[in-house]
């Protein structure tokens, strides 16, 4: 999944196409937080908000990491 989240970090998105609907950086820091790498899960989850600034569902992980510790 991480290579995954990778390739897609790598491509640029146009500036007339929305962004990602689920960016696969997000995917990755919710897979991560569910297996207890709380870490991990919070780098991948601030990856996706360099990618995607701002984005509800990254900012969410974020907290729930921050609970969880």
């Amino acid at each position: 999944m991480s290579e995954a989240a990778d390739q897609e970090d790598a491509m640029d998105k146009s500036g007339i196409t929305p962004g990602e609907v689920l960016p696969v950086r997000e995917l990755c820091g919710e897979l991560l937080l569910n297996e207890g790498c709380l870490a991990e899960a919070q780098e991948a989850f601030e990856q996706s908000l360099e990618r995607t600034p701002n984005r509800k569902n990254a900012l969410a992980g974020i907290k729930r990491v921050t609970a969880a510790r």
